[in-house]
């Protein structure tokens, strides 16, 4: 049996939940309900009186039960384990700390290293911490989409108040990386084989213009973006370094569709890149009888030189 005590507010008196099947370990002490729950007053360090509700219990029988039980005391009720530990002479008396919230909704729950998350200054248990969260996200979202995330930031920074500050509208994550931070790949070295021009089933004359470009050899990310499939029409996100040749994957996948009659929409964030690309493809793909234009929207920043429109076909 086990009984888990803490101090009432009231001086001199004790709050003792009786649980009759004891766990093996004291971390295994998580979200139990008391089967019994004891009030302990206590007088000239000993017990005086025994309250079980509104009922008076024999102190004699309540000690006896007391001197076999495992005992846990929480850190507001250290004080009496004198009183456990000589007067009943009970070896078995252990000191732990117990989660508030859970107390409030019936349960006891003792608090370990690995399972307490601190929140406003004091530490709950991680089923609470959890049940926070998701309370936070339904206040604020209404919905639970970003709980999985948020629960693995919970069980890296063990701090509830930390992760909840993610949804505040004034959360600056230029000032917090190590909370913004959704994944981490490993590092990998992929061989790729050279792929020349030739090689590649294109049509002959976007080869022909390729050539007279300067392109004989497709460089590593666009050989890559071939073997995952690019000319089938497969969607691919493409990540990669500046100046590694990116623009020339979407020229392969759009310009071939072009030649059938379809179209090809390129877009760019910037307008002098949006006119770098037009003259450039211009220069290219008028060649293969392909009409390029251009649209270049207007800029949302007030400057003295507003940006004008401009509609090229």
């Amino acid at each position: 049996m086990l009984f888990v005590i803490r101090k009432r507010k009231k001086e001199g008196e004790l709050e003792a939940f009786y649980i009759e099947n004891e766990p093996e370990k004291l971390s295994q002490v998580q979200n139990l309900k008391a089967e019994r729950i004891f009030r302990l007053i206590m007088r000239d360090k000993r017990l005086f009186k025994v309250l079980e509700g509104s009922k008076y219990q024999n102190p004699k029988e309540i000690e006896k039960m007391l001197r076999t039980a495992r005992i846990v005391l929480t850190s507001d009720a250290a004080e009496w384990e004198e009183y456990f530990k000589i007067r009943l002479q009970n070896k078995n008396v252990d000191k732990a700390e117990l989660c508030r919230l859970c107390f409030l909704n019936g349960k006891i729950t003792v608090l370990t290293e690995g399972n307490r998350i601190m929140h406003h200054h004091e530490f709950i248990c991680e089923s609470c911490a959890e049940e926070e969260l998701k309370n936070e996200l339904r206040y604020r979202f209404r919905s639970l989409g970003m709980f999985d995330q948020a629960k693995k930031l919970l069980k890296r920074f063990r701090d509830l108040d930390k992760v909840m500050a993610i949804f505040d509208p004034r959360f600056d994550p230029t000032k917090n990386p190590d909370v913004t931070k959704w994944d981490e790949l490993e590092p990998k070295r992929i061989k790729v084989k050279e792929l020349s021009i030739d090689e590649t089933r294109i049509p002959e004359e976007f080869k022909r213009v390729l050539k007279e470009e300067g392109v004989e050899k497709l460089l590593p990310v666009q050989v890559l973006a071939l073997q995952n499939d690019l000319l089938e029409g497969e969607n691919l996100l493409v990540v990669s370094a500046t100046a590694s040749g990116k623009t020339l994957i979407g020229e392969l996948a759009g310009v071939p569709k072009a030649l059938n009659g379809k179209k090809l929409l390129f877009l760019v964030p910037l307008v002098a890149l949006a006119n770098q690309k037009y003259e450039d493809f211009k220069r290219r793909y008028s060649k293969l009888g392909l009409k390029v234009a251009i649209r270049v929207g207007m800029s949302r920043i007030k400057t003295k030189d507003e940006l004008v429109v401009v509609d090229t076909g």
